[in-house]
């Protein structure tokens, strides 16, 4: 009867100690669950997150590279003002990209614009070299002026900066040289005489007098330097400092 009693007794206790059991692992495995599920909750929002920031950085990056298109098609013409409107888009754009991967695509592309501007800048100094020898002074002033602003760079601090020394002195000494000619052409407009303001007859008259000097020549060629002379002194009454006429007299004098 006792042992009957301690069998049940051991019984009761193992369906307790199981029943405490299976109530310990429901309350953990609950606590898993809600710890998977906080965890998932996470990483989702961590993804979206990124796939944000990938997409806006996807969406100025597209923006960038059409207006770089803009720059490039500026700067073909030419037209400095309107390829700096652009670069300063660029500029605002690129501002909005953050961390390490911004520093990044900021730095490349100051790298690919100022390798834009150095070509247009020899592009311009090469043009107005040009405009110099066809003495169209003008389009070469604008034109240096505009190689010159491309290669000036302000820093952040406001210190201009020379883009690409060697070519910046070129187009500092071609500048000074276009202002000597434009000087130079203006003095020598200035004090031009304006031959039919003091002489009304001298356009006739100088086609009168290159007649003669042809007849004059033809003459002495045929040894009549006598009629020569007197065709050469016609020619003096009517221009008394005619070089080609009193050139030519001496010679006749020295043939007769």
């Amino acid at each position: 009867m006792k042992k009957g009693k301690q069998r049940t007794k051991r019984k009761v206790e193992r369906e307790l100690l199981l029943s405490a059991l299976a109530l310990v692992c429901a309350v953990g495995g609950a606590d898993a669950n809600a710890q998977l599920a906080t965890s998932s909750n996470s990483t989702l929002t961590s993804l979206k997150i990124e796939a944000d920031a990938i997409s806006k950085r996807k969406q100025i990056l597209n923006q960038v590279d059409g207006l770089l298109a803009k720059v490039n098609s500026a700067f073909a013409k030419s037209d400095v003002e309107g390829g700096y409107v652009f670069i300063d888009e660029i500029n605002i754009l690129l501002s909005e990209l953050e961390g390490p991967y911004g520093d990044i695509k900021r730095e490349a592309f100051a790298k690919r614009i100022n390798s834009e501007k150095i070509s247009l800048a020899k592009s311009l100094v090469s043009a107005t070299k040009k405009s110099i020898d066809a003495k169209k002074y003008q389009n070469a002033q604008i034109s240096i002026a505009h190689a010159l602003k491309v290669l000036t760079v302000v820093d952040e601090f406001g210190i201009g900066q020379q883009l690409d020394t060697g070519l910046f002195e070129t187009a500092t000494d071609l500048s000074e040289l276009v202002e000597k000619r434009v000087a130079n052409l203006l003095i020598h407009t200035s004090t031009q005489i304006d031959h039919k303001d003091v002489d009304p007859n001298f356009k006739s008259r100088s086609k009168d007098i290159k007649l003669l000097l042809a007849q004059a020549k033809t003459l002495r060629k045929a040894n009549k330097f006598t009629e020569a002379r007197d065709v050469l002194e016609t020619i003096l009454l009517k221009d008394v400092y005619n070089v080609a006429a009193i050139s030519l007299l001496d010679k006749i004098y020295l043939d007769m």
